[in-house]
């Protein structure tokens, strides 16, 4: 009946949290069983055996659980790269700091990222999830100090450069 219980218990764990409260319940069952059958050598030993199968099947199914959590936490993390250099290459594009400001507000990828961080920290990895919301935050700051700064320095849609006072026309012909 024991056994039954165990196979049952362990086939039902989906999560690494889940493996203590189980191990707990098994061993209190043991533990009772100890106590009232504890005085026969053969029910003790029988009972000490099933402990340690608890033990191994428990740490088995614990440690695979925990693979396929890191498995999806390095998924995770090698989309939001790829996610994090695309939003840094389509903000290039951009002039204005509204449409800046709307493009991370609206957008569907960086929507996507900020509910990977989010899955990120419900899979115990906040230093990930935080890592990609800090880069998402970076990214935003660099493509606004880049917008600003192609609004100080060009003039005239990017014909000519002003530093203080003076101006420089731009020549965007070839050489050949």
């Amino acid at each position: 009946m024991f056994e039954q219980s165990l196979a049952n218990g362990v086939s039902t764990l989906m999560d690494v949290r889940e493996c203590d409260g189980l191990m707990t319940r098994l061993l209190d069952q043991l533990q009772e069983l100890e106590s009232q059958f504890g005085e026969y050598d053969e029910f003790l030993a029988a009972i000490l055996e099933q402990r340690e199968n608890a033990h191994e099947s428990i740490e088995a199914r614990r440690q695979q659980l925990q693979d396929q959590q890191q498995r999806r936490v390095t998924t995770l993390t090698d989309a939001a790269e790829r996610i994090l250099k695309n939003v840094r290459r389509r903000t290039e594009r951009f002039s204005s700091p509204e449409e800046l400001h709307s493009f991370f507000a609206s957008d569907a990828m960086v929507s996507r990222l900020r509910s990977m961080a989010g899955e990120l920290r419900e899979l115990g990895a906040a230093m990930e999830a935080d890592d990609c919301l800090g880069q998402l935050k970076a990214a935003q700051d660099t493509a606004l100090r880049s917008v600003r700064d192609k609004a100080d320095i060009f003039e005239d849609g990017g014909a000519v450069i002003r530093l203080g006072k003076h101006k420089f026309s731009v020549n965007s012909r070839s050489w050949t």
